[in-house]
């Protein structure tokens, strides 16, 4: 078992460093969540393979497994991240992690013990720490169900696609077992009120191990996920060199081909795709975006969104929609993509932003 929590730990900490290394990333507030996510459950592992150490540091241990408490709580931020990034910080969320907190207030009564002491309190299992155990639970069951709601509704509003929805099931299972792992653990504790450590433990360690090789398989097989494919195949631009009047030329075709024939309202919509539409290669497109259009290709297709956004809502024929129905409609696939660009663009979010607009328009009509 020891060597299975060791393989699992390094593993995890290796992808937390993978995920954070990424150049491009989709989302770059959400693959740092989930590397906390994959690092807290590492260090877990790692904690709980050095348990002949337990006698000579009890405190530091009993305080590490307050990392048990906080793989949900960073799994229903990661969620929210990708569906909801304006909410992440709201009180509501934050409530998530209390007991993670009130586990810590329970550890500052072994502040002034010996270490003697601690592992005698340690050996009768005290209630309190149990039903904080409990209670962990409990809100974790809730987080995940929770989580799985705002996904589902993610999926009807086109924010989460149908592909993605299978992973983040896999997700779910995963966290689940963990939990029931858990609740064994607890199981003779609670029913047969024997307080000493029983052998379930040892299926929650495996359990959390199970976590580290699930992420590792997201990563390595869905890492379109984590990371923009926009870069994969463009090389670099070392001793190239075109002529002005040509790169003059291409940027016309560009302009003119998104205008006309609004294809970047599809959200699959890639340089690929533009290169078919202007009849250029690829690789002269993306020279001519980055140096004669001073921009990037995801800024420059995000710019024609965002004004197709403004103009569909103000269409009648979209007053049926709500925000994330004409955005979607718009070329954007992700809630988060969405807002981040508009704020990088727009300087404010989308709502601040025609709730401006709104009033200028008011403001003109009294004018007139």
């Amino acid at each position: 078992m020891q060597q299975l929590l060791l393989f699992g730990s390094i593993q995890g900490f290796l992808i937390t460093l993978a995920l954070i290394r990424i150049k491009h990333p989709l989302n770059r507030q959400s693959n740092y969540l989930f590397a906390s996510l994959i690092a807290v459950v590492a260090a877990f592992l790692l904690i709980s393979s050095q348990q002949q150490y337990f006698g000579a540091y009890p405190r530091s241990f009993l305080a590490s497994y307050v990392l048990i408490y906080l793989y949900c709580p960073l799994y229903y931020f990661y969620i929210i991240s990708l569906t909801k990034p304006e909410r992440i910080f709201a009180p509501k969320s934050l409530i998530v992690i209390i007991p993670a907190l009130v586990y810590l207030l329970l550890m500052l009564r072994y502040v002034g013990m010996s270490d003697l002491e601690v592992l005698n309190q340690i050996k009768t299992a005290p209630i309190d720490l149990v039903l904080a155990d409990i209670i962990s639970i409990a809100m974790n069951f809730y987080v995940l169900w929770s989580s799985w709601q705002i996904l589902k509704y993610a999926k009807q509003e086109s924010v989460v696609q149908n592909t993605g929805l299978n992973i983040f099931l896999v997700f779910h299972v995963a966290l689940v077992v963990s939990n029931l792992a858990w609740c064994y653990f607890l199981l003779p504790k609670s029913v047969a009120g024997n307080l000493t450590m029983p052998f379930s433990l040892e299926l929650v360690y495996f359990s959390m191990s199970g976590l580290i090789f699930v992420f590792s398989y997201v990563l390595i097989v869905k890492n379109h996920y984590f990371s923009s494919r926009e870069y994969d195949s463009i090389r670099p631009y070392k001793n190239v060199v075109y002529p002005s009047e040509e790169l003059s030329i291409i940027s016309e075709k560009i302009v003119r081909t998104l205008s006309e024939s609004k294809a970047y309202c599809d959200p699959n919509f890639s340089l690929d795709k533009l290169a078919e539409c202007t009849e250029v290669d690829k690789f002269k497109l993306s020279y001519t975006i980055n140096h004669t259009m001073k921009s990037s290709f995801t800024k420059l297709v995000n710019g024609y969104r965002i004004e197709e956004f403004i103009d569909l809502m103000g269409s009648e024929n979209f007053n049926h929609y709500n925000m994330l129905g004409v955005a979607n409609e718009a070329g954007f696939k992700t809630k988060s993509t969405f807002y981040k660009a508009f704020k990088e663009i727009k300087g404010l979010t989308p709502r601040e932003y025609l709730s401006c607009k709104d009033k200028q328009l008011v403001n003109q009509y009294e004018t007139a």
